[in-house]
């Protein structure tokens, strides 16, 4: 089983690193490089932690793909080994070997240690807390405390999701008979304020707008709800991405857990406390959750503290007989060819990749605005009276404007307008910060500019009103051509204009 643990992970991390190596950005991690050239102490939807691990992957491996999602894929690696550990706690070396296994072989936990997005971080820091707390319920470990009480902070500095691991060990300490004896003990006060030492960097951040990010995490995101057919498609939703005979083990481990924590096992209230809490809390407010939004990713944390018990439910299958024997091997075979199968297929140019429709299009809509750029008229020279500087850049979403500022890569200046989608994803706030709105733009009023609307985002009824809104932006607008099916899912059309005065 270790044997095949060493193999499954140098093909899995060789994959992946193909994939991270040849795959454009997709639309949020463009998003978070640009959020790396503008250090903060967040960002208007999301803490400082993904960007600053962009900003050092760039660092080494400067502005390519890879490097915006090398320190993620470290992530991924590490959480390898936390797991392992993880499963030593509960059985012996085969079982531990097989929890990390699975681990590899998750679908959801595949894609998230690769991409320059908060999941792979958040994981990571996830299984180190459950490996720390652990430790200390069991020996008392003050140093373990504090330990986990800065891997709380560090997910607190990663996204907003990491209050569940705040949550969840205050459902230990409170509600399980394990942990309330270490409420008498100096360890878990000690390592309450290093964790929520991880919010201020928001607090501050939030502060001095007004509260205004976090009134669009908590309300405004949610502004079309998915009302209480959530409820059912959240179990259906999860086994498929999971993968079906997985996510029935991973409940009847859960099951198993919390069954031992009320008979009094520490180690299963530690492993059912920090499973239920994300697993539980995201299905009880998935019908409020926004219908534009995806939210299958966000339970994947509560899955890390129960791999380890998946192997104990796997030989319980296995001693009911033939049918059983099929179920207990069928269930990490099924979820490693699937996961790896995808891998082969994407990092080939398969039909996987064709599918992540929004990794696609980017590279062609580049080539095609360097191309119009050179052609466009220049807005005159610059200061020293050296050669004319190009237009303005003007994207109509801000993905298009992240794809764009990455890939041409040459301090293009680019403007973003007022978008939906930019509303819809907490990012109008943070291009408002950076002047890169249409109050920036309107700075630049009689300067020439090149602007790019992606046709595909503003079908049916929202396409005329959005072309007519953008014409008032500019006195006067010509048509510059289109890029259809960039990437064969995506529409462009390009225009030349000066920015018009308010």
């Amino acid at each position: 089983m270790r044997r095949a643990l060493v193999v499954l992970f140098v093909v899995v991390t060789a994959l992946k690193v193909i994939l991270a190596s040849r795959l454009q950005l997709f639309g949020d991690e463009a998003f978070y490089w640009a959020c790396s050239r503008r250090l903060d102490l967040a960002y208007s939807d999301h803490p400082f932690m993904t960007a600053l691990l962009v900003r050092g992957g760039t660092a080494l491996l400067g502005d390519t793909t890879l490097g915006v999602r090398l320190l993620f894929l470290l992530c991924g690696a590490l959480l390898v080994p936390v797991i392992y550990a993880l499963g030593r706690r509960v059985g012996d070396e085969r079982d531990a070997a097989l929890a990390a296994i699975l681990l590899l072989a998750l679908p959801l936990a595949g894609g998230a240690t690769f991409l320059a997005v908060p999941d792979g971080p958040l994981l990571l820091l996830t299984g180190l807390a459950v490996l720390l707390v652990e430790r200390a319920v069991r020996t008392g470990s003050t140093a373990a405390w504090i330990g986990a009480g800065l891997c709380a902070g560090l997910a607190l500095s990663t996204h907003y999701r990491g209050a569940l691991l705040l949550a969840s060990a205050g459902a230990l300490l409170f509600l399980t008979r394990a942990g309330r004896a270490h409420l008498r003990t100096p360890g878990p006060w000690l390592a309450l304020p290093i964790a929520l030492a991880g919010l201020l960097p928001v607090l501050v951040f939030n502060a001095r707008l007004d509260w205004e990010p976090l009134r669009f995490q908590a309300a405004e995101r949610h502004a079309v709800p998915r009302g209480p057919m959530a409820w059912l498609r959240y179990p259906v939703e999860q086994g498929l991405v999971v993968t079906p005979l997985l996510f029935v083990a991973l409940l009847v481990a859960l099951w198993l857990a919390v069954r031992r924590a009320r008979r009094g096992d520490a180690r299963a209230a530690v492993l059912a406390c920090f499973a239920l809490l994300p697993i539980g809390a995201f299905f009880l407010v998935s019908p409020i959750t926004d219908s534009r939004h995806d939210y299958v990713h966000w339970p994947e944390p509560g899955y890390l503290p129960l791999l380890p018990l998946v192997p104990a439910v796997l030989a319980g299958w296995a001693r009911q007989g033939r049918a059983g024997r099929v179920l207990a091997v069928a269930t990490p075979a099924l979820a490693v060819g699937i996961t790896v199968g995808a891998l082969l297929d994407g990092a080939a140019g398969g039909a996987t990749l064709r599918l992540a429709r929004q990794f696609l299009g980017w590279s062609e809509l580049a080539a095609a605005t360097r191309e119009r750029l050179a052609q466009a008229s220049p807005a005159g020279r610059d200061g020293d009276g050296g050669e004319a500087r190009r237009p303005l850049l003007v994207a109509d979403n801000y993905r298009a404007a992240a794809e764009l500022q990455f890939l041409l890569r040459d301090g293009a200046d680019v403007y973003v307008l007022n978008h939906r989608l930019n509303a819809e994803h907490g990012r109008a706030l943070q291009y408002r910060l950076w002047q890169r709105d249409e109050d920036g733009l309107h700075g630049r009023a009689g300067e020439p500019a090149l602007v790019v609307v992606e046709t595909s985002e503003n079908g049916g009824p929202r396409r005329a009103p959005w072309l007519a809104h953008v014409r008032s932006l500019f006195d006067p607008l010509e048509p510059r051509g289109v890029l259809p099916r960039a990437g064969g899912v995506r529409d462009f059309a390009f225009f030349e204009g000066r920015v018009a005065a308010r």
